[in-house]
């Protein structure tokens, strides 16, 4: 693309953009760079290789990457590879439009996100909540360097007139005064970040000085610029500009600043900002830098001002900073910095040295009264020398963020080339060298040296506790309350003083703070989760009765930097101990359930700083709950303490000690002796003085003291594990110096090395851990029920499986309850006669095995079994062989990919039509049962219970739900109280049946059988429950019941279980057969009615739920529940092995080879099946039909319309016809919108199209089907679906669906006629829906190349000759090199012939043009795309494939092929759409 311009002078300028590539000019490839985007981009690829390469090297010796983008900055500099200077003539001769314009452009972009987002980020209120100090250095920092305006005029007799006239080297000096005064605040914060010490006092100092001193500079930037414009431009002027300043600062702070607190207010709280205010303050940003420029000042101040009245921090500041801060600062902001660094000459500095020296000169001595100007009111305020200069150093510290300044006096000529140099060079020196000397000048911890006793263990006796606490999260205030109780007493004589610190990580500002709760601020109000706890310790404190008192501080901190704030705050309150949380989570049932690797860093960095003791909390859930009930039982809080020898058990015995004072605390203290302790160590004689009290059982009555001598690291492993099932806290030491040696071994497995050795045991994920797995685990291996049973009760019912057990029964209820709600009831009786008889015969024919139960009864053993339970078994054997269970066919369909498939729908319906009457036999059965063993009174009690149940459930409970359905609005979700109330609903019918003598699991098949499967109810249900039944409770319920299958009985009593094996086969056979026969009668292939047999005869884990019914009412005995589990694991192996291969659904698309419109007769209808999944598929869809209608009757047109919608809250795939009622239709707006779009365009089309609509509920990946499906049995000669490419209506690119892709995919290999793949950017659509008297109104081109794909797209264009509005242009593009007497070269020109004849040809033009490779196809489909409003391509181009094989590498979108992937590329700037055409590829 090029673009013209002309300048000033009338010369024409040619600004050309994007390039062919290399090939352009493959003798001088650099031609390349004559064009604007290929120039940027080498230019941006050059400046990030150097920052690279410089950083690899420099970050060795420490030193950060800022200065890596300033030396990138040199090397492409004019000292070496002169980027810039190379780069300027390279496009135009106009100097407003050269080749570093664009790079110019995102520089200054880059500079001004920088600021904006840097001041955003900067807390203002940091600058006054910190003290007089800061006010004091910001104010003396400001004026003070001023004070070198007097050497200004020093020398100036010596300046060379060669080198600057002597009005410009007194502005030049002037310039460099100014600079350097400045304190600019993003190079501050950058080196505090740097050296990870801003959160420290002496960085909140210094961030606040610079606070100040900004807000100066900024008015004096303001005031120097209006008064430039007063002397050089004009009085007027200046005056103007005032005004405009005045009224900008009125709209900023009366208008915009309002709306921003609007936007703020109106946001919920943990909701994001709406994009459309971002990008509005975005818009408002650019639009001040334009205002600030155009009334002669710096456009920085703009976005400057407009940050400032961005709150920092959620919602808005960190919406900000989350849209554009790694794009900023990885990007823009590396860019910038090296471009400002590549106009530096470093070779001008030695070549004008002597002119620049009192440049030189004059910048060190502005650094000199810098430093005193700091340096002085921090000694003043009594800061320490160390610290002082410190504060100095980072204050008069420049870097990156100095070059807006330089840049600015550089391009209005108040600074030479030279020293614009010399001042880069003296950044990049500051960079480097600075951070070096502070490092070794300033480190934070030493304030921690002088309180090496700041512990409980060096406390008086009656001296008040303090005790920090950090909170994160909302479960953490539980657990810390739960254990400050435990160290609260009703004695006032053991106060406790409890500073509680919430921690919050700092999003969107850079500055962080320290807040008091007694202080209103309103972000704290704001936040729900503090405000709650801020009322429990309250809460806590008043029901302390004065004994305690608490104050809460917030602090908003930097994740990597919060041990800071801890470690300041914890100094400043003269705290004993720090209690922070461990990130270690459990469920309240005490599973393991994540860690929280950011607070673990915090806890260590803690253990390494922290001035006090520290106690690291890990709760296990039962804890904090226990604490936290009321009881007047006085020992029940059970606290222990592991006391092996050391310091740190030594302060947790101290800890300890104050727990005794609490009624409702029983402590006991257990020492750990080793056979091999030295006696006369001094660690042995501390620890025998810390515990001297407690071994004198006279004085002590609430602390019990027992010792176990152990041998080695493995017995404190076990002591531990057994310990641990004794107490409610456990207080142990983290490291324990004089025995280190015998737990030196344990170190290797520790996970947690902040909690030591004894922690980690404690806190380990497997202590007293009861998940199990895996059918390894059953008897024969090792026979974790077994040993399980009698861990916990000698009572059946409550031995160690019996919480294993209910959850794997509650397993089973929920996932048979959500595959009732999943299935869709209709697809059983809306699919014909046949899967309702199969449902039928398969249901009975297998009861005749019954017959067969008393065969060989003379042979069986009375030792295995007496003969009237032998023959219960084996009819218990034939009636859970007979079954059919839904979940188990669901599950292989889905295996297979076939649900979508006639005969996975097949099975379906014929599936549910048997569980239907099982359900009802099942009923029958149990009821039968209690009549004959229990009584005729108690059946008969059932059987009321039952119809009651029947009644209640669909005269009560149905309508119930349907009116929950009624009142919830379309595309809303269900209330979570009526989910809740639904599922109470299944749990209390499976206690109901399990009352009146039935299976529990009848309840909740019967509830899920009245939940109408889908939106709202049904996905609602499967959204919230559907993943934890799945991926949790059915896998436990599945190996549970693969856990009681012992394979050794199968072998040990085989003789006597060897009739039940026949008998299963025997009912194998039976159902296979009889599934058969009604498929042969019904004219079903054979393969496929064989398909059919082997699905319904299959078993899975859904039926172990039969199994273990029949086993614990033992009808069934161990050896055969075995059998029964290994068959159904066989099945679940074998089966779909044999099926694939039995079953392939391509078959039935291989007769159809000639379904395409090439081959259909003159005047026959064309049909054709579209595919809609969303909404704007509507327009561009009828759009396209428009095209091939026509008034002439003798052209019918039959469209059939299918909606695909994906399967949510339901299992069965179902395809419906839209002219029956269907509710869940009628609720889908978009549905019905769309299907009267299609009837109005038939009716305008006066009988010429005929319109047939479907909906399709499928499964996402196997939508493929159903649409081949619908096309075999309507005879369909194209379908034609979306391409999911999506553009707006501008014509750009927006986004792709990788689903629909893949769909389309999956249609190209399989479909059984031709397929067109529709690529609309918008304008086309529009272009056709608008009605126009025009006769050509809508081009229509055919890119015509040759092979079966382009003369099908060929004869689809053909029926469009007949819409009067509709213009065709068919270009073919012949090569060369073509073999006339090729096949298709023949078929190509024989469907052209009657094109070439241009008499009879009126309605199509038909042009040729010759190509010689690949590269000219490219230029001349780019060319035609600009001419037409459709493409018609073909996707494959067999006979000259070797011609364009060089371009398949850059395909984007293979579905389309090489010329349609080129129509529909991002970077093409065109508004043509493209319809990519494929004849039908199967083949026998």
């Amino acid at each position: 693309m090029n673009t013209t311009t002309y300048s000033g002078d009338c010369r024409i300028s040619f600004f050309n953009i994007s390039s062919l590539g290399f090939w352009e000019n493959l003798k001088s490839p650099d031609v390349v760079f004559g064009y604007s985007l290929p120039l940027l981009e080498i230019q941006i690829i050059l400046i990030f290789f150097c920052i690279v390469m410089s950083h690899m090297l420099l970050r060795c010796i420490g030193i950060s990457q800022i200065v890596s983008y300033m030396i990138a900055g040199i090397i492409l500099g004019p000292q070496l590879f002169d980027l810039l200077e190379k780069s300027s003539e390279k496009l135009s001769a106009d100097p407003a439009l050269d080749g570093t314009a664009a790079l110019r452009c995102i520089s200054v972009f880059g500079r001004l996100m920088f600021t904006f987002l840097m001041t955003v980020r900067t807390s203002r209120r940091v600058a006054f909540h910190s003290g007089n100090l800061p006010v004091v250095i910001g104010i003396v920092s400001f004026f003070a360097p001023l004070f070198g305006l007097g050497f200004v005029n020093l020398f100036s007799d010596n300046i060379d007139p060669h080198y600057m006239p002597l009005d410009k080297a007194l502005s030049e000096r002037f310039a460099i005064v100014i600079t350097q005064s400045t304190i600019l605040l993003p190079s501050t914060t950058y080196i505090l970040l740097e050296l990870k010490i801003i959160n420290s006092e002496l960085g909140r100092l210094a961030l606040s000085a610079c606070v100040i001193n900004d807000i100066l500079g900024i008015f004096a930037m303001m005031v120097a610029t209006i008064q430039a414009t007063y002397i050089h431009v004009s009085h007027a002027t200046a005056y103007r500009d005032i005004v405009a300043m005045i009224i900008f600062f009125l709209i900023v702070f009366l208008v915009l600043k309002p709306m921003v607190q609007w936007v703020i207010d109106r946001t919920p709280e943990d909701k994001p900002v709406k994009d459309i205010y971002i990008h509005a303050v975005i818009l408002t940003v650019f639009a001040s830098a334009a205002y600030f420029v155009f009334f002669n000042m710096k456009y920085i101040l703009g976005p400057l001002i407009i940050g400032i009245i961005i709150p920092e921090g959620p919602p808005l500041g960190s919406a900000l900073e989350a849209k554009f801060e790694r794009l900023t600062m990885n990007v823009f902001l590396p860019i910038s910095i090296t471009f400002s660094a590549m106009r530096c000459d470093v070779v001008r500095i030695f070549s004008q040295f002597t002119d620049i020296f009192f440049n030189i000169f004059l910048t060190f001595l502005i650094l000199v009264i810098k430093l005193v100007a700091c340096l002085t009111p921090c000694l003043y305020y009594k800061l320490p020398l160390s610290e002082s200069m410190a504060v100095s150093l980072i204050l008069s510290y420049k870097s990156f963020v100095e070059f807006v300044l330089y840049e600015a006096v550089l391009e209005e000529k108040l600074i030479s080339q030279a020293t614009y140099a010399f001042l880069i060079i003296y950044s990049l020196l500051n960079a480097g060298i600075v951070p070096m000397v502070l490092r070794s000048m300033y480190d934070p911890k030493r304030k921690y040296v002088n309180y090496q006793k700041r512990d409980i263990l060096h406390l008086e006796p009656n001296s008040d506790l303090r005790i920090l606490t950090c909170l994160y999260k909302q479960e953490n205030v539980s657990e810390t309350i739960a254990l400050l109780q435990l160290l609260s007493s009703p004695n006032l004589d053991f106060p406790i003083t409890v500073i509680v610190l919430h921690l919050v990580k700092l999003v969107g500002q850079i500055n962080p703070i320290i807040v008091s709760h007694d202080k209103k601020l309103k972000r704290l109000h704001k936040n729900s989760y503090i405000h709650t706890a801020n009322l429990a310790f309250k809460q806590f404190m008043q029901e302390s009765l004065a004994s305690v008192t608490v104050t809460t501080f917030t602090a908003f901190s930097h994740e990597n930097l919060m041990h800071e704030d801890i470690c300041t705050l914890a100094l400043d309150r003269t705290t004993s101990m720090i209690i922070v949380p461990s990130g270690r989570k459990w469920t309240i049932d005490g599973i393991y359930e994540s860690d929280d690797n950011a607070i673990r860093h915090i806890n260590q960095s803690l253990l390494d700083s922290a001035p006090c003791s520290i106690g690291i909390l890990v709760d296990r859930g039962q804890f904090s709950r226990k604490t936290n009930v009321t009881s007047k039982n006085r020992y029940n809080i059970d606290v222990g303490v592991l006391f092996i020898g050391g310091k740190d058990d030594r302060e947790a015995l101290s800890l300890v000690k104050r727990m005794k004072h609490n009624p409702r605390v029983r402590v006991t203290v257990i020492r750990l002796i080793f056979n091999h302790e030295i006696e006369s160590d001094w660690d042995y004689i501390l620890d025998n003085e810390g515990l001297k009290d407690l071994m004198s059982t006279k004085d002590n009555k609430d602390i019990v003291y027992t010792e176990r001598i152990v041998n080695s690291g493995v017995e404190v492993v076990k002591a531990v594990q057994l310990l641990a099932k004794e107490y409610d806290l456990m207080v142990v030491g983290r490291d324990h110096d004089m025995t280190s040696q015998d737990l030196s071994g344990l170190m290797e497995w520790v996970e947690l090395p902040e909690l030591g050795v004894i922690g980690d045991l404690l806190a380990a994920r497997d202590l007293s851990s009861k998940i199990s797995a895996g059918i390894i685990l059953g008897p024969q291996l090792f026979d974790i029920l077994e040993k399980s049973s009698g861990k916990l009760s000698v009572d059946p019912a409550l031995d160690g499986t019996a919480a294993l057990r209910c959850i794997s029964v509650f397993g089973t209820l929920m996932f048979t309850f959500l595959m009732t709600v999943r299935t869709s009831r209709r697809v059983a009786f809306h699919s014909g006669k046949l899967p309702v008889v199969i449902g039928i015969v398969s249901f009975f024919a297998p009861l005749f095995g019954l017959g067969f139960q008393n065969l060989i009864s003379d042979n069986i053993d009375p030792h295995y079994m007496p003969l009237n339970k032998a023959l219960g078994e084996r009819t218990a054997i034939v009636v859970t062989q007979s079954s059919i269970l839904l979940p188990s066919t669901t599950y292989i369909l889905l295996e297979l990919k076939i649900i979508n498939s006639e005969l996975g729908r097949l099975a379906l319906a014929s599936c549910v039509i048997n569980d239907i009457l099982g359900i009802f036999s099942m009923i029958v059965a149990s009821i039968q049962a209690t009549y004959i063993h229990v009584s005729h009174a108690t059946a008969y009690r059932d059987i009321v219970a039952v119809i009651i149940f029947f009644l209640v459930v669909f005269l009560v409970f149905k309508p119930m739900v349907q009116w929950v359905i009624n009142r919830t609005p379309e595309d809303k979700p269900v209330e979570d109280i009526y989910i809740h109330a639904v599922i109470l609903t299944a749990l209390a019918s499976a206690v109901y049946f399990v009352s009146f003598n039935m299976k529990y699991i009848l309840g909740p098949l019967m509830i899920g059988i009245i939940i109408p499967e889908g939106p709202p109810l049904g996905s609602a249900l499967e959204a919230k429950f559907e993943r934890l039944t799945m991926n949790v409770f059915l896998p436990i319920s599945v190996t549970f019941s693969a856990m009681r299958c012992d394979g050794v009985r199968i072998v040990n009593q085989f003789t006597d279980i060897f009739f039940n094996i026949f008998l299963t086969f025997l009912i194998l056979v039976i159902k296979l057969v009889a599934c058969l026969a009604p498929c042969l009668y019904y004219k079903l292939p054979l393969n496929e009615s064989m398909a059919v047999s082997f699905i319904l005869s299959y078993k899975s884990f859904a039926d172990f739920v039969l199994y273990e019914a029949v086993l614990d009412d033992t009808y069934i005995s161990q050896a055969t529940y075995a059998f029964l589990i290994l068959y159904s694991l066989l099945n679940a192996g074998i089966v779909p092995t044999v099926l694939r291969s039995m079953y392939d659904p391509k078959r039935k698309y291989l007769n159809y080879q000639k379904r395409d419109i090439l081959h259909l007769e003159p005047n026959s209808d064309l049909r054709i099946l579209t595919c809609l999944h969303k909404s704007e598929n509507v327009s561009e869809t009828i759009a396209f039909l428009q095209l091939l209608s026509s008034p002439n009757l003798h052209f019918p047109i039959a469209v059939t319309v299918l909606h695909l919608v994906k399967l949510v809250g339901q299992i069965n795939p179902i395809i419906v016809s839209n002219n029956k009622m269907l509710k869940r239709l009628n609720k889908n707006s978009y549905i019905h919108t769309a299907n009267l779009a299609f009837r109005q365009f038939m009716l305008e089309s006066l009988d010429s199209v005929t319109v047939t609509t479907f909906t399709a509920f499928s499964h996402e990946n196997l939508m493929h089907e159903d649409i081949c499906t619908l096309a075999l049995d309507g005879t369909t000669s194209m379908i034609v679906v979306p391409s999911g490419r999506k553009w707006t209506t501008n014509g750009m690119f927006e986004s792709d669906d990788i689903a629909i892709r893949h769909l389309n995919q999956s249609l190209l290999d399989r479909a059984p006629c031709s397929i067109g793949i529709l690529v609309d950017r918008g304008q086309f659509s529009q272009k056709c829906n608008v009605t126009s008297k025009r006769r050509y109104n809508i081009d229509v081109g055919v890119l015509f190349i040759g092979g079966k794909d382009d003369r099908e797209a060929l004869s689809l264009v053909k029926r469009m000759k007949h819409n009067p509005r509709v213009r065709v242009t068919v270009i073919r593009l012949v090569f060369d090199h073509v073999i006339e007497s090729d096949w298709d070269y023949i078929l190509d020109n024989e469907g052209l012939k009657d094109l070439k004849c241009a008499e009879d040809n009126k309605d199509i033009v038909y042009t040729e043009r010759i190509v010689t490779s690949g590269v000219e196809v490219v230029t001349a489909v780019r060319l035609l795309a600009e001419e037409y409003d459709l493409m018609v391509v073909g996707r494959d181009h067999d006979m000259t494939s070797q011609n364009l094989i060089g371009l398949m590498e850059w395909v984007e979108l293979p579905e389309l092929g090489v010329i349609g992937d080129l129509m529909a590329a991002r970077d093409l700037n065109s508004k043509v759409s493209v319809l990519v055409v494929q004849q039908q590829q199967q083949q026998t």
